[in-house]
């Protein structure tokens, strides 16, 4: 390492190290690679180890640690899900013209975040935020994943959750969130109308991981005075039957085409 970097620089060089060797590093080995001093260097892996991006061996040496391992793997599967879910929403905007989005569930704060996103053809549209956490606990695109959340992260996300960022009003009772997210459940997909944003209407519905957790959503948005209440069941169908091609696509690698015939 060239001399003069700052901490975060020498923080990341030490993670890269240790993450691409192939066995456990010691002090002397990282103060050597890196050329920095000893004393530097136990300062930043105690740092990591603490926070656990790096774990220390019985022989006082150091390897990635599970929470680095956490990151890149949520990294990764973000990376991936984006790939698999592209084509499907292409299918989704083709077959009704309206902005998809792909949302991704933050279980550590209890929140989510829209990372992709396809516009409609029309120049009236909402442009929802991407990489901006939001709570799960209002509109379609935040509860179709509190829905199929376990019971404990559901409850943390309801009794955590901020009033309505669109109307400024709080959560109903409990009884009565919970109530609403058992009709989500049965019908597989969730129906919204400002709760996030004055006047959009939002669809959305869940996907799932290999082992059956909610891990993110697709969702519709459409302004409300062009959204037909005829066309909600034809709309959710899209996006429930697109959601499990993509929940089938992480469990088995097949290749993924969206249906055309409709």
């Amino acid at each position: 390492m060239k001399p003069g970097k700052g901490t975060v620089a020498r923080v990341i060089e030490l993670l890269k190290y240790i993450a691409e060797s192939e066995n456990p590093s010691s002090i002397k080995d990282l103060s050597e690679s890196l050329n920095l001093p000893p004393t530097t260097v136990h300062r930043l892996i105690n740092q990591l180890v603490n926070h656990g991006f790096a774990e220390r061996s019985s022989e006082r040496r150091y390897r990635a640690g599970k929470e680095f391992s956490r990151i890149g793997a949520l990294a990764s599967q973000k990376i991936e899900l984006v790939n698999y879910v592209t084509p499907i929403m292409h299918g989704v905007v083709e077959a009704c013209d309206e902005t998809c989005l792909l949302g991704i569930y933050l279980p550590t704060s209890s929140s989510m975040m829209f990372v992709h996103k396809l516009d409609s053809t029309s120049l009236l549209r909402y442009q929802p935020q991407l990489y901006k956490s939001r709570s799960i606990a209002w509109g379609a695109s935040g509860r179709a994943i509190l829905a199929w959340l376990p019971h404990n992260p559901m409850l943390r996300a309801i009794n955590t959750a901020p009033p309505s960022p669109a109307t400024g009003i709080k959560l109903p009772t409990l009884d009565a969130v919970l109530r609403q997210l058992e009709i989500i459940r049965k019908n597989g997909y969730a129906i919204s109308n400002g709760q996030q944003t004055q006047g959009a209407i939002g669809l959305a519905a869940p996907i799932f991981n290999p082992i059956g957790q909610v891990i993110g959503d697709l969702c519709i948005t459409i302004p409300e005075y062009r959204f037909k209440k005829t066309a909600e069941s034809q709309l959710a169908r899209l996006l429930v039957d697109g959601c499990q091609l993509v929940s089938k696509q992480l469990k088995t690698s097949a290749p993924l085409e969206f249906p055309r015939s409709r």
